[in-house]
Protein backbone atom coordinates (compact mmCIF):
# COMPACT_ATOMS: atom_id res chain seq x y z
CA UNK A 1 0.00 0.00 0.00
CA UNK A 2 1.62 3.73 -0.97
CA UNK A 3 0.29 5.02 1.57
CA UNK A 4 2.32 3.56 4.55
CA UNK A 5 5.60 4.58 2.68
CA UNK A 6 4.10 8.08 2.68
CA UNK A 7 3.70 7.52 6.32
CA UNK A 8 7.04 6.25 7.00
CA UNK A 9 8.44 9.12 5.04
CA UNK A 10 6.17 11.75 6.98
CA UNK A 11 7.76 10.50 10.75
CA UNK A 12 11.36 9.57 9.21
CA UNK A 13 11.35 13.39 7.44
CA UNK A 14 10.07 14.62 11.08
CA UNK A 15 13.31 12.77 12.46
CA UNK A 16 15.60 14.25 10.34
CA UNK A 17 14.00 17.44 10.74
CA UNK A 18 14.24 17.41 14.51
CA UNK A 19 17.92 16.20 14.31
CA UNK A 20 19.07 19.05 12.26
CA UNK A 21 16.70 21.64 14.48
CA UNK A 22 18.61 19.93 17.24
CA UNK A 23 21.90 20.76 15.80
CA UNK A 24 21.46 23.62 14.30
CA UNK A 25 19.89 25.78 17.84
CA UNK A 26 21.62 26.51 20.77
CA UNK A 27 20.02 23.95 22.95
CA UNK A 28 21.85 23.39 26.64
CA UNK A 29 23.02 20.15 25.75
CA UNK A 30 23.56 18.96 29.59
CA UNK A 31 21.74 15.56 30.49
CA UNK A 32 17.93 16.16 30.82
CA UNK A 33 17.91 16.58 34.68
CA UNK A 34 14.42 17.61 34.79
CA UNK A 35 12.56 14.59 34.83
CA UNK A 36 10.11 14.45 37.39
CA UNK A 37 10.43 10.78 38.11
CA UNK A 38 8.21 11.14 41.32
CA UNK A 39 5.06 11.56 38.17
CA UNK A 40 3.94 8.09 36.68
CA UNK A 41 1.43 8.23 34.22
CA UNK A 42 -0.66 5.42 34.41
CA UNK A 43 -1.17 2.93 31.53
CA UNK A 44 -4.72 3.74 31.06
CA UNK A 45 -3.62 7.41 30.95
CA UNK A 46 -1.29 6.60 28.62
CA UNK A 47 -3.63 4.83 25.91
CA UNK A 48 -6.27 7.24 26.22
CA UNK A 49 -3.92 9.74 24.74
CA UNK A 50 -2.34 7.24 22.55
CA UNK A 51 -6.04 6.51 21.45
CA UNK A 52 -6.15 10.41 20.75
CA UNK A 53 -3.91 10.44 18.87
CA UNK A 54 -5.01 7.45 16.33
CA UNK A 55 -8.23 8.75 16.12
CA UNK A 56 -6.92 12.58 15.01
CA UNK A 57 -4.62 10.35 12.88
CA UNK A 58 -7.43 8.43 11.31
CA UNK A 59 -10.11 11.01 11.18
CA UNK A 60 -7.87 13.90 10.24
CA UNK A 61 -7.53 11.64 7.10
CA UNK A 62 -11.34 10.85 6.65
CA UNK A 63 -12.67 14.75 7.78
CA UNK A 64 -9.74 17.28 6.74
CA UNK A 65 -7.72 15.83 4.05
CA UNK A 66 -5.11 14.64 6.11
CA UNK A 67 -3.93 18.13 7.25
CA UNK A 68 -3.93 16.96 10.65
CA UNK A 69 -2.63 13.22 9.69
CA UNK A 70 0.27 14.97 7.98
CA UNK A 71 1.04 17.46 10.84
CA UNK A 72 0.90 14.81 13.75
CA UNK A 73 2.70 12.04 12.17
CA UNK A 74 5.41 15.13 10.97
CA UNK A 75 5.69 16.44 14.56
CA UNK A 76 6.25 12.98 16.68
CA UNK A 77 8.87 12.77 13.85
CA UNK A 78 10.60 16.19 14.91
CA UNK A 79 10.10 15.61 18.37
CA UNK A 80 11.59 12.19 18.37
CA UNK A 81 14.96 13.60 16.44
CA UNK A 82 15.21 16.82 18.89
CA UNK A 83 14.99 14.26 21.68
CA UNK A 84 18.17 12.23 20.00
CA UNK A 85 20.02 14.94 19.23
CA UNK A 86 19.86 16.55 22.66
CA UNK A 87 20.52 13.13 24.07
CA UNK A 88 23.71 13.06 21.71
CA UNK A 89 24.96 16.35 22.36
CA UNK A 90 24.78 15.82 25.97
CA UNK A 91 26.94 12.39 25.48
CA UNK A 92 24.10 10.52 27.60
CA UNK A 93 22.24 8.11 24.86
CA UNK A 94 20.81 6.15 28.28
CA UNK A 95 17.10 8.62 27.88
CA UNK A 96 16.29 7.45 24.14
CA UNK A 97 17.74 3.81 24.98
CA UNK A 98 15.67 3.42 27.92
CA UNK A 99 13.13 5.74 28.11
CA UNK A 100 11.73 5.85 24.63
CA UNK A 101 13.07 3.27 22.46
CA UNK A 102 11.39 0.12 24.21
CA UNK A 103 8.06 1.84 23.59
CA UNK A 104 8.34 4.31 21.19
CA UNK A 105 9.15 1.48 18.49
CA UNK A 106 5.74 -0.17 19.34
CA UNK A 107 4.17 3.58 19.43
CA UNK A 108 5.86 5.43 16.36
CA UNK A 109 4.44 1.78 14.78
CA UNK A 110 1.16 2.09 15.81
CA UNK A 111 0.82 5.57 14.77
CA UNK A 112 1.92 5.17 11.38
CA UNK A 113 -0.28 2.27 10.56
CA UNK A 114 -3.35 4.91 11.68
CA UNK A 115 -1.54 7.67 9.92
CA UNK A 116 -2.08 5.49 6.95
CA UNK A 117 -5.37 4.88 6.90
CA UNK A 118 -5.74 8.35 6.95
CA UNK A 119 -3.63 9.24 4.11
CA UNK A 120 -5.41 6.50 2.20
CA UNK A 121 -8.87 7.42 3.20
CA UNK A 122 -7.80 11.06 1.20
CA UNK A 123 -6.81 9.32 -1.60
CA UNK A 124 -10.23 7.03 -1.91
CA UNK A 125 -12.21 10.53 -0.95
CA UNK A 126 -10.43 12.00 -3.97
CA UNK A 127 -10.96 9.48 -6.04
CA UNK A 128 -14.97 9.18 -5.44
CA UNK A 129 -14.61 12.57 -5.67
CA UNK A 130 -13.57 12.32 -9.09
CA UNK A 131 -15.80 10.14 -10.06
CA UNK A 132 -13.01 7.60 -10.69
CA UNK A 133 -9.53 5.86 -9.67
CA UNK A 134 -6.93 8.55 -9.95
CA UNK A 135 -4.44 5.91 -10.12
CA UNK A 136 -6.52 3.86 -12.79
CA UNK A 137 -5.45 0.57 -11.15
CA UNK A 138 -7.18 -3.08 -10.48
CA UNK A 139 -10.67 -3.58 -10.06
CA UNK A 140 -13.53 -0.85 -10.45
CA UNK A 141 -13.41 1.67 -7.48
CA UNK A 142 -15.94 0.32 -5.89
CA UNK A 143 -14.42 -3.08 -5.61
CA UNK A 144 -11.56 -1.38 -4.18
CA UNK A 145 -13.52 0.34 -1.79
CA UNK A 146 -15.39 -2.17 -0.67
CA UNK A 147 -12.06 -4.44 0.03
CA UNK A 148 -10.39 -2.04 1.56
CA UNK A 149 -12.91 -0.65 4.16
CA UNK A 150 -13.60 -4.83 5.14
CA UNK A 151 -9.86 -5.69 5.00
CA UNK A 152 -6.96 -3.39 4.91
CA UNK A 153 -8.37 -0.88 7.51
CA UNK A 154 -9.55 -3.35 9.36
CA UNK A 155 -5.69 -5.01 9.26
CA UNK A 156 -4.02 -1.69 10.30
CA UNK A 157 -6.36 -0.41 12.95
CA UNK A 158 -6.21 -3.64 14.93
CA UNK A 159 -2.55 -3.50 14.00
CA UNK A 160 -2.35 -0.08 15.01
CA UNK A 161 -4.38 -0.34 18.33
CA UNK A 162 -2.34 -3.41 19.53
CA UNK A 163 1.13 -1.55 18.71
CA UNK A 164 -0.07 1.46 21.20
CA UNK A 165 -1.65 -0.86 23.75
CA UNK A 166 1.83 -2.36 24.11
CA UNK A 167 3.57 0.56 23.70
CA UNK A 168 1.33 1.70 26.96
CA UNK A 169 2.14 -1.32 28.90
CA UNK A 170 5.95 -0.94 28.38
CA UNK A 171 5.46 3.03 28.44
CA UNK A 172 3.87 2.49 31.91
CA UNK A 173 5.50 -0.34 33.24
CA UNK A 174 9.50 -0.13 32.07
CA UNK A 175 10.21 3.17 30.73
CA UNK A 176 10.34 5.30 33.59
CA UNK A 177 12.46 2.88 35.82
CA UNK A 178 14.43 2.21 33.40
CA UNK A 179 15.48 6.04 32.90
CA UNK A 180 15.52 6.53 36.36
CA UNK A 181 17.85 3.58 36.65
CA UNK A 182 20.48 4.65 34.20
CA UNK A 183 19.89 8.77 34.68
Amino acid sequence: MISMKYSSTILILGMLLGILAGTTENIDSSSPKNIDFAYHPSFFSILCNNIGVVLTLILGGIILFSIPTILVVLLNGIRTGLTIMICIRSSNLMPILAGILPHGVFELSGYVFAATIGLESTRLIIDVMLDGPSRNQGPSLKQGLNSYLTNDYMKYIILSIILITMGALIESTCSLYLMEMFA
